[in-house]
């Protein structure tokens, strides 16, 4: 799966993070993902005909996060409401939003401008990624939200 498209959002029965392709069926927003021991098959059956077994799991919808393309300082990918240090500007951790059409980054207490939400696009982000690190996520930490304050 491509990094573009991909997604994450957390499994409704365990809670745990998983990475795939979001889709809704009979109520329930479940995911494709690809798993080690539960991962995409192709069978051929007679007269020509293939089909497919394909692994879901049901996720919370409220935690569904796109992945930005970008990876911070460390390699590690960086999502959707994911939490970000910049090296040296503690006070200017930021999380990763999407606005407009395109992923942005929105200070939590910044001092850019008298916003303390001030949105820094993605293109000052992925030149200064060497500078970034994710430090958690809105769902998992959000005690990171209100650090500085």
């Amino acid at each position: 799966m491509s990094n573009r498209h991909l997604y994450r959002a957390k499994r409704k029965d365990n809670g745990e993070w998983v990475e795939g392709i979001p889709f809704e069926i009979e109520s329930k927003t479940m995911f494709l993902i690809k798993d080690d021991e539960n991962f995409l098959r192709v069978h051929y059956l007679e007269e020509n005909m293939w089909c497919a077994d394909i692994y879901a799991i049901e996720v919370d919808p409220s935690t569904i996060c796109q992945c930005t393309g970008v990876k911070d300082r460390n390699g590690r990918l960086i999502w959707e409401n994911d939490i970000l240090h910049r090296a040296y500007h503690s006070e200017d951790d930021c999380i990763a939003v999407w606005n407009d059409g395109r992923f942005c980054f929105k200070t939590i207490h910044g001092q850019y401008n008298q916003d303390p939400m001030t949105l820094l696009s993605v293109c000052f982000v992925q030149k200064t990624a060497d500078r970034l690190a994710v430090i958690g996520n809105i769902f998992d930490n959000p005690e990171l939200m209100e650090a500085g304050e």
